[in-house]
């Protein structure tokens, strides 16, 4: 708690507050983001769950998308640059 010094000091307990109130929020944004990412997603109803890509998953892919090649394929690759 901020307290007055001297009665030049220009910082109030209200002031000392609010300049803690900042990083403690932006601490508390940055917490919430990293849980947010960190739960993994999910497909809708009827569609197949979603994976994440490795050796052993890509080679499942390969196998999938070889089995379809009855009808149109698609592969969307999509960059965030």
């Amino acid at each position: 708690m901020g307290i007055l010094l001297d009665s030049s000091s220009q910082y109030t307990a209200v002031s000392m507050k609010r300049h803690w109130m900042i990083p403690v929020a932006l601490l508390g944004l940055v917490l919430a983001a990293g849980v947010y990412i960190s739960i993994p997603g999910h497909a809708p109803a009827g569609q197949p769950a979603l994976v994440e890509l490795s050796p052993r998953a890509l080679a499942d892919f390969q196998s999938d998308f070889n089995r379809a090649s009855s009808g149109p394929r698609v592969i969307l690759l999509i960059s965030p640059t």
